[in-house]
């Protein structure tokens, strides 16, 4: 469950039991009543939620995907594939730009940025066995995941790949932190060792 910013909206995803579920419900929380009853379709099995910036976002682990609902269109208004098994979790980075998402079939993390234009990129980072629970540090850059699998934890420098913010950053890896950045043009991708 997750609960719009203004607080007046809760959101569920209608996971399934043995039939596997496509439909999220939307409650107004003052009158603890069902507003609507979302058909997702083939976003079957919906799971992990994230509210920000006026949208929902919401992943299906039966499709590999993660979606946006706009609750004032009331329609899920775009989707992007993740290729990964059990897309579980959600988690909406500051200003929406940059998704974090668990895909616990395939012990990896998705980042997904969005680019200068309506393009979005994902770079997969390999975690520990199943990979579930998300949360950003408060200054935004360190992503901790829970591990079911083998009860670890993962913590990844969110500060490595930022080609949605047009530079690139220089990490000491003696020190785990970030020295300074580079300002570059549109979509800076790759990483490379500098002695």
């Amino acid at each position: 469950m997750e609960v719009s910013s203004d607080g007046r909206l809760a959101f569920v995803s209608n996971y399934g039991a043995q039939t596997p579920g496509h439909t999220l419900s939307v409650i107004d929380v003052r009158s603890r009543k069902e507003l609507q009853r979302v058909d997702l379709g083939e976003l079957r099995r919906p799971h992990g939620l994230s509210f920000t910036d006026g949208y929902l976002y919401l992943t299906s682990e039966e499709a590999r995907r993660i979606a946006r609902f706009d609750p004032h269109a009331q329609r899920v208004d775009w989707t992007f594939e993740t290729g990964q098994q059990g897309t579980h979790m959600v988690l909406a980075g500051r200003g929406s730009a940059r998704l974090f998402a668990s895909n616990i079939g395939s012990n990896s993390i998705s980042i997904i940025e969005r680019g200068s234009g309506a393009e979005w990129a994902q770079r997969l980072v390999k975690v520990g066995a199943g990979p579930e629970g998300l949360d950003l540090s408060p200054d935004g850059r360190h992503l901790w995941v829970a591990h079911s699998g083998d009860g670890g934890i993962s913590v990844v420098d969110t500060y490595v790949a930022v080609s949605g913010e047009q530079r690139v950053a220089v990490v000491n890896l003696a020190k785990l932190k970030v020295a300074r950045t580079i300002a570059t043009g549109d979509e800076p991708d790759g990483m490379a060792w500098v002695r």
